[in-house]
């Protein structure tokens, strides 16, 4: 790129072909170093935002990313090759999901766990975007890719949690199309602020309304359909690759 070029137009074309090249694997042992770094730096943000989830000895460290990894709950999402975030696809029941203090889930009854699974629906925890990649939608992209692989494994339902101050990740949450379903008491040792989502995620519920949602992920080289289900609002850069 040339150095004449403005910084605005440098900046965009830049973050559209890195996210052109991206893709989620499984986390590996190898990953567990940036895994470890790029929550530490989640929870820096969290503090320079005076919320204090992950704070006062919290949160992930470095025990429970290797458990993710050795359970296979571990997920990257790799730009061009790097981790650019960082999250945990888990497929047993939330404890934690027991402590409802309003609201209610949809019922599960009769709802099977996938193969390999001890709950009918999955759980997305641990999010964190490395700082270099914040501010180019990669968590977006990482949610859809995540509700792709939580669907195919045929989960009856997603379910996400953030804390009630932490309006970004709300966003992100509410962008991938989930809607709030319950409010929950995290551990029960700390404030009850945080608010769990859900999103059911048969293709065939169609219908609008409480944890509906129809996942959304472009296929490769093209964005996805728009219409009145379909919540969302991760964007489909130019010449996407997937």
């Amino acid at each position: 790129m040339a150095q004449g070029e403005s910084q605005g137009t440098g900046q965009e074309s830049v973050r559209e072909f890195r996210l052109a090249d991206c893709d989620m694997r499984p986390a590996t042992v190898d990953d567990i170093p940036a895994i470890v770094a790029t929550l530490e730096a989640g929870r820096s943000l969290l503090a320079a935002d005076g919320i204090d989830q992950w704070q006062n000895g919290t949160g992930p460290d470095v025990d429970l990313v290797t458990e993710d990894v050795e359970r296979g709950w571990g997920r990257v999402f790799l730009v061009d090759g790097q981790v650019a975030a960082t999250a945990a696809l888990i497929d047993e029941p939330e404890p934690n999901y027991a402590h409802m203090l309003e609201g209610a889930w949809r019922v599960l009854e009769g709802e099977a766990a996938p193969a390999g699974a001890s709950s009918a629906y999955a759980t997305i925890h641990r999010v964190a975007v490395a700082p270099a990649f914040r501010g180019m939608h990669v968590a977006q992209r990482f949610y859809a890719r995540l509700i792709e692989e939580a669907r195919a494994r045929g989960f009856a339902e997603i379910r996400a949690d953030t804390h009630a101050d932490n309006v970004r990740m709300q966003h992100v949450i509410a962008s991938a199309g989930f809607t709030r379903a319950v409010t929950v008491c995290m551990d029960c040792n700390e404030p009850p602020v945080h608010g769990a989502l859900a999103r059911q995620t048969d293709p065939s519920q169609r219908q609008c309304g409480t944890q509906m949602a129809h996942a959304s992920q472009a296929p490769r080289g093209a964005c996805p359909p728009r219409g009145p289900q379909d919540q969302t609002l991760s964007r489909c850069p130019r010449g996407s690759q997937g």
